[in-house]
């Protein structure tokens, strides 16, 4: 996959004489732009950021602006959590209905109904 790369100076500080001469001809190496910046040329010397409001482009070659969209449904495991979400709420709105039909019962009595009552909507 092709990216745009800037160059990056990586000379030895080590090195002497004609071993400093031959790295002096080669010290540019070409590294990717990375998270929200682009360049537009071939070997530029460093990467630009990308404006407020837009992100690079895959390539990194421009920025455009974001646009973020949820398609919830769309994806098989979105169907799949709103699926879990929905059985969930129908299985407390089976024991909230239980609840007000058994209102007057030893148990619901002896429970604290009232208390109950109050924590139900916390569901």
């Amino acid at each position: 996959w092709y990216q745009r790369r800037v160059r990056e100076a990586v000379v030895s500080t080590q090195s002497t004489g004609k071993e400093a001469q031959q790295q002096a001809k080669n010290c540019w190496q070409c590294r990717p732009c990375l998270g929200n910046s682009y360049s537009n040329t071939t070997n530029a010397a460093e990467c630009k950021q990308c404006e407020e409001g837009t992100w690079s482009v895959p390539d990194n070659t421009t920025c455009s602006n974001q646009t973020t969209s949820l398609h919830l449904l769309e994806h098989p495991y979105g169907r799949v959590v709103l699926a879990v979400v929905l059985v969930f709420l129908l299985l407390i709105l089976i024991t909230f209905v239980l609840y007000l039909s058994l209102w007057n019962s030893c148990v619901i009595i002896a429970s604290g109904r009232d208390l109950a009552t109050f924590m139900f909507p916390g569901m």
